[in-house]
């Protein structure tokens, strides 16, 4: 993390799980905490207070900050937005490895404060995500320097949208094993779609359009 430092005592690296404002205002007997911005807050005050002093400063949290992408996958902490949290909360530490969103990207307009995000993708909603690992150097002083390692499994998941006939020729460019979402275009319904789609798609994992001839509609 400190490159050429030889020691590793030179960054310290606290972490902070999730907690709700009701588990931390309990934990810490601070009856001012109600938002999950007051307990975020609140942990962080006492990272910096316990922080060692002439190390850097990583921080890692799982959090909502505000300005993040989000996608289906990923659970709302509130209703509302009221879980979000203000990314400045973060500007006194040298680099900030968040948790939560499935994307990797740095919010709130600082390149210190970034969401590792997931190395696979996990719902359709992921389909158009990049995935990748980042590799975070920090030197002995100034700003963190970060690049991303591009995560390429051999089976990708993707969305696939097309009439039945022509997704049934398999003429689709990409591998026929990876993981598939498929909208069907097909003005009517499809007799036995999900079933005869699998037989060239071993992976379909989703169908959408017009329902299957004898499918419930309320399956």
């Amino acid at each position: 993390m400190v490159p050429g430092s030889g020691d590793p005592r030179k960054c310290c690296i606290p972490s902070r799980a999730y907690g709700d404002p009701a588990t931390i205002r309990h934990a810490l007997n601070e009856d001012g905490i109600r938002t999950h911005q007051d307990a975020l807050a609140a942990q962080l005050a006492m990272v910096r207070e316990r922080h060692p002093p002439g190390l850097r400063s990583v921080v890692v949290a799982h959090a909502f900050v505000t300005g993040g992408l989000v996608c289906e996958s990923e659970l709302a902490l509130s209703v509302g937005g009221a879980g979000e949290v203000d990314g400045r909360l973060f500007e006194a530490f040298d680099y900030t490895a968040l948790g939560h969103l499935h994307r990797p990207q740095e919010v709130g307009g600082m390149a210190h404060v970034r969401y590792a995000g997931s190395l696979l993708k996990y719902s359709a909603s992921e389909a158009g995500h990049v995935k990748a690992m980042t590799l975070v150097e920090l030197p002995e002083t100034g700003p963190a320097h970060t690049e991303p390692w591009l995560l390429f499994p051999p089976t990708d998941l993707r969305r696939l949208k097309g009439h039945f006939q022509d997704l049934l020729t398999g003429s689709d460019p990409g591998s026929r094993e990876d993981y598939l979402f498929v909208e069907l275009l097909d003005p009517g319904p499809v007799l036995d779609a999900l079933v005869r789609l699998r037989r060239v798609y071993p992976n379909l994992l989703g169908l959408q359009g017009p329902l299957e001839t004898g499918q419930d509609p309320g399956s």
